[in-house]
């Protein structure tokens, strides 16, 4: 059995290339945090303005995402290869609630966010393996256009006597890039597995309303309007760290 397994590392160790691969494909997931700035201050402003009024207001944290990445590179000088990356970003949904007095009862309003990020870019990594190991070092950026979409649901107690439900979506985009470092395993000859640190820097400012909402008493919103909590306009800011695993196929 040892034998077996001292064959496979050397097998594995000596198939990792010392210099970049002709050909990668990868594609890695995990956990991202997006710092949503505008939003989160707003809100902590309102919390506090409702505080100040004697109301209940609370929210969590906005934030906390989920991403997949893809990746395909083609190596056209030693150790350096060039391609570009897809993906997603998904910001879990959150909710704010504030008590109100909607005349002729105080109720509490439900509001909640959510905010996705695709990002297309291109850019370059280095891929060095370790003589004699089944490891590798890569480090890559990316830089490149992201679409940003996002919601904003309201809902109103039944009794009160507006529309009780109403949601607005908001879309734009704008330039962002990747910064990530990865540590790699030979499995296999050819196939790899990542553990994967790295930073985004995505603020997308240009966010607004795709259709326009008009409800009297209620809101109104414009088609192209800026996001706005109270009267104050946010962007999402989608930077922040992310770390997860990868899959690897190198030839």
């Amino acid at each position: 059995m040892k034998r077996i397994l001292l064959t496979l590392f050397t097998v594995t160790a000596l198939s990792f290339p010392l210099y970049a691969s002709l050909l990668h494909v990868g594609v890695n997931a995990g956990y991202a945090y997006a710092s949503m700035e505008d939003l989160n201050n707003s809100w902590e402003d309102a919390k506090e303005a409702a505080k100040n009024d004697g109301r209940d207001a609370t929210i969590s944290s906005f934030g906390h995402a989920i991403f997949v990445n893809a990746d395909l590179d083609i190596g056209l000088v030693p150790i350096i290869s060039f391609g570009p990356r897809v993906g997603f970003q998904y910001v879990l949904p959150v909710t704010y609630e504030e008590s109100v007095y909607i005349d002729p009862v105080t109720a509490t309003v439900k509001e909640e966010f959510n905010a996705m990020l695709v990002p297309v870019l291109f850019g370059a990594a280095a891929n060095i393996g370790l003589p004699g190991m089944p490891f590798s070092l890569t480090a890559a950026i990316y830089g490149g256009y992201g679409f940003g979409f996002a919601s904003r649901g309201v809902e109103l107690p039944s009794g009160t006597p507006y529309l009780t439900k109403y949601s607005t979506l908001y879309q734009g985009g704008g330039f962002m890039a990747d910064a990530a470092a990865a540590v790699e395993f030979a499995v296999l000859p050819f196939i790899t597995l990542s553990v994967n640190l790295g930073y985004r820097w995505a603020d997308i400012s240009e966010m607004k309303a795709v259709d326009k909402i008009d409800i009297p008493g209620v809101i109104t919103v414009d088609a192209g309007e800026l996001p706005k909590i109270g009267d104050k306009p946010v962007s999402y800011n989608f930077s922040g760290i992310n770390a997860g695993l990868g899959l690897n196929i190198r030839f």
